[in-house]
């Protein structure tokens, strides 16, 4: 039975890399493996530009650099570096272990909504904590990518069918986010949305050029190192004021 406390979000809806897992790194040494193998030019903030978006932008952009590849080729291989990385070893980012079980303990679904590509996103799940996310939404889902709101939309209607009340609203959900297009993508959907900023390569929290990616959002938080389910509740609260 889902916890009784109408301050509590009815569902939590999870971006994956930079949010639950510190897997930006993998990502970017992988683009500049594919640079070293098929040429191009690959300028200082171009992972800053990628972050967030889905592989077939990053191929379309690696391409209009000079790589000497096929979109198709080009995600694939990224997909095998970054993917080999993540069986080896998943960097959980500070805290999620722990709200993740405390949100499967009062009920309240988690569901993953990430770009990347399927065969990542089941080795995620795979193992996160037993029964802790209820259901996914990944890139190869037949939507629109991030910013676009579609992928979000997915996972709060998997969350209410999950819940089995269709009269949930996406505003009494939380999302959590690190990029600029998936807090688009989260608040478009209507979610109450937290910046992750710990992993994030934009700094959402302090620079005026993002000043109005900020006000979308319900807080700016490193991590969730020492959160409750609680202090989620609280974040709720707060929105509702807004």
């Amino acid at each position: 039975m889902q916890a009784e406390n109408a301050t509590f979000p009815k569902a939590v809806l999870w971006d994956l890399d930079g949010t639950l897992i510190n897997t930006e790194p993998y990502w970017q040494q992988g683009e500049v493996e594919m640079f070293k193998r098929h040429g191009g030019r690959m300028e200082s903030d171009f992972a800053v530009k990628m972050q967030g978006t889905h592989l077939e932008h990053v191929a379309e952009q690696m391409i209009l650099r000079g790589m000497n590849a096929d979109p198709e080729q080009i995600c694939r291989e990224i997909s095998d570096y970054v993917f080999q990385k993540e069986k080896e070893h998943l960097p959980w980012n500070p805290g999620i272990l722990n709200i993740l079980e405390q949100l499967r303990d009062a009920s309240i679904p988690s569901i993953l909504v990430t770009a990347s590509p399927r065969c990542m996103a089941e080795n995620f799940l795979s193992q996160a904590p037993k029964n802790a996310f209820a259901g996914y939404v990944c890139g190869q889902d037949d939507l629109p990518h991030k910013p676009d709101p579609a992928p979000y939309m997915r996972g709060a209607d998997i969350a209410r069918t999950v819940l089995g009340n269709d009269s949930i609203a996406n505003s009494e959900m939380l999302a959590f986010e690190d990029s600029e297009p998936g807090i688009i993508a989260a608040t478009g959907a209507g979610a109450k949305t937290i910046a992750i900023t710990g992993t994030s390569r934009i700094d959402i929290a302090n620079d005026p050029a993002y000043a109005d990616l900020k006000r979308k959002t319900v807080a700016r938080i490193p991590n969730l190192e020492g959160y409750t389910l609680q202090m989620l509740a609280d974040f709720n609260i707060a929105a509702n004021k807004d």
